[in-house]
C-alpha cells in the first residue's frame, strides 16, 4: 500500500516545494481500490476474507491523507538537513494510533484497527504540513524570499 507514496517521494526529492499535489491521484486510487475491493478479496482469497473489506475501505482515507507525507519527509530530513523533523512526524503519527488503537479495538476489532490507523495517518499528515509551512516560512524569512502576497508589505512595514 505505500510502495507507490515512496517511489513517488524518492524520484521528487529535489523538486519537492514544486512539486505538484499528489492527493488527486491517491484519492483516485484509493476510490478504485474501495470500488473493487468487496469483489476482488472474496474472489481472490475467499469468502472467509470478505470481513476484510470493511478495514480495508476504513485504512484509505488515511493512505490519502498520509501519502504526500512520504515527499515532505524528504523534504524536511534531506533538503532542510533536519531529520528530527521526520522523526518527530512519525512518532506523532504514532502515537496517535497507537492511543486510538487502544479506544477503538476493544468494541470494533478490526475495524477499530483501521479507523485507529487513519486517525493517526491523519495527524502525522498534518503535523508533517504544519511543520513544513512553518519550515518554508521561517527559511523565506531569513533569506528574504517572498512567500505570499502580503510578505513584500510585511518586511518593509517591520524595516521601516
Amino acid at each position: 500500500m505505500w510502495l507507490v507514496p515512496a517511489a513517488i517521494a524518492t524520484a521528487v526529492t529535489a523538486p519537492v516545494v514544486a512539486a505538484p499535489d499528489d492527493r488527486h491521484a491517491a484519492a483516485l486510487i484509493a476510490g478504485a481500490v474501495a470500488a473493487i475491493a468487496p469483489f476482488v478479496i472474496p474472489a481472490v482469497f475467499g469468502n472467509q476474507f470478505r470481513g476484510a473489506v470493511a478495514p480495508l475501505e476504513l485504512l484509505l482515507p488515511g493512505v490519502v491523507l498520509y501519502a504526500p507525507v512520504n515527499v515532505l519527509v524528504v523534504y524536511l530530513s534531506v533538503r532542510r538537513a533536519e531529520p528530527w523533523w521526520s522523526l518527530a512526524v512519525a512518532v506523532g503519527s504514532m502515537l496517535v494510533t497507537v492511543g486510538a488503537a487502544l479506544l477503538l479495538i476493544p468494541g470494533h476489532g478490526a475495524r477499530g484497527a483501521a479507523a485507529g490507523s487513519s486517525i493517526g495517518y491523519a495527524v502525522g499528515a498534518a503535523l508533517a504540513w504544519a511543520l513544513f509551512a512553518g519550515l518554508s516560512h521561517r527559511r523565506s524569512a531569513v533569506s528574504g524570499v517572498e512567500t505570499s502576497p502580503g510578505a513584500a508589505q510585511d518586511t518593509a512595514a517591520t524595516s521601516g
